[in-house]
């Protein structure tokens, strides 16, 4: 049931979608003249070819200190997501009223076009592993998240905003595991607005000494 007295929250432009975990980070705001808000809030999907509205769940955001801005992430099925369409949220108070919906988040488009070239790794005089590729422009990724993994050893990663095209790993940072033979492991996640698309992974052993 709706509620009109209940105060809407609007959904920021930090949302995104994540595609390797099928989860939507939602990050919604409650308006400045808004001192208390109901605990929990409720995400609606409304298909493209559909007005009637969906249940993609509910639950309670976590606020940042002494702001009325809070994060939620939710389970969205990639099959669902994938249909594009737009999703809204509405406060949910413990008797299971809502507020308005809020202005609609369009679901960014889901396709398996690349953002990028496929990632090259090379090992550096310095002893590093230097990760590159270049961008598709008319793809619209900003940044690309670069994971570099050692078995056995915690992942490494580096957030590499565009138009940069490397991303470098240190020794230090492989704890001086960059030895002949080791093989490691690189995922690159490209990242445009609203969305964190299908990442692609590759494996690289460093060179043995001739």
């Amino acid at each position: 049931m709706s509620n009109p007295n209940l105060p809407t929250p609007t959904i920021d432009a930090a949302t995104y979608y994540d595609v390797a975990s099928q989860q939507l980070h939602l990050v919604i705001t409650y308006p400045s003249g808004v001192s208390i808000w109901p605990n929990d809030i409720v995400v609606n999907l409304i298909a493209p070819s559909s007005t009637t509205p969906t249940k993609v769940g509910n639950g309670a955001p976590t606020f940042t200190a002494n702001t009325k801005t809070g994060t939620i992430v939710m389970p969205l099925a990639l099959a669902l997501a994938s249909q594009g369409g737009q999703l809204t949220v509405a406060s949910l108070d413990t008797s299971w009223e809502s507020s308005p919906p809020s202005d609609p988040w369009k679901i960014p488009a889901i396709n398996s076009s690349p953002f990028t070239s496929p990632p090259t790794a090379s090992f550096t005089s310095l002893g590093s592993v230097e990760v590159t590729w270049s961008w598709i422009q008319k793809m619209g990724a900003t940044a690309q998240q670069v994971t570099l993994s050692i078995a056995g050893q915690t992942p490494v990663t580096a957030m590499v905003k565009s138009p940069a095209v490397t991303a470098t790993f240190t020794m230090a940072q492989a704890n001086n595991l960059f030895m002949p033979g080791k093989k490691v492991a690189i995922q690159c996640t490209p990242i445009a607005p609203g969305l964190w698309a299908t990442a692609v992974n590759t494996t690289f052993s460093i060179p043995k000494s001739r």
